[in-house]
């Protein structure tokens, strides 16, 4: 979903749902199974956040640039800027199923950033540095930050 391009959303995916995967035949997935789909459900819930957030920035996710701000495959975590025009995202992921990780990131100088997964917002130091909390996969894994005000403006 925070690709560049149109998302692709294999039906029962956005509810959890696997199959046999035994391709050729005809097993690969079972029938929709509508019973899940509903607010209980972490995964729909995971889904209908970073739509949200993608239908709401479609040019940065649609035709941006990607650029690998961090990695660090010991803890399994990434953050990612998506940019475009003059708009940024970074957009931060936690595969790691049980562990919370804490990202250090340099941004811009004296800032905020709204994060628009976790509804957090983080304030970066005079040299723009920052600790991002990445949450555990099994509660979401993800952070987008935005920037919504810094030294120099307002309310962006």
């Amino acid at each position: 979903i925070t690709a560049k391009g149109q998302p692709i959303v294999y039906y029962g995916e956005e509810l959890g749902q696997t199959g046999a995967n035994n391709w050729p035949l005809q097993e690969n997935r079972y029938d929709m199974n509508w019973s899940i789909a509903n607010n209980d459900n972490d995964m729909l819930v995971h889904y209908k956040k970073l739509l949200d957030i993608r239908n709401k920035n479609t040019d940065i996710f649609a035709k941006g640039t990607r650029k690998t701000i961090a990695i660090d495959n010991d803890n399994k975590t990434l953050v990612v800027s998506r940019t475009y025009g003059d708009d940024t995202l970074y957009v931060g992921f936690n595969i790691n199923d049980t562990a919370e990780r804490e990202v250090e990131l340099t941004l811009n100088k004296t800032s905020v950033y709204a994060d628009l997964y976790n509804n957090v917002e983080y304030t970066t130091d005079e040299n723009g540095k920052v600790v991002v909390t990445l949450p555990a996969a099994k509660n979401g894994g993800t952070v987008v930050l935005k920037l919504i005000k810094s030294v120099d403006s307002t309310e962006e």
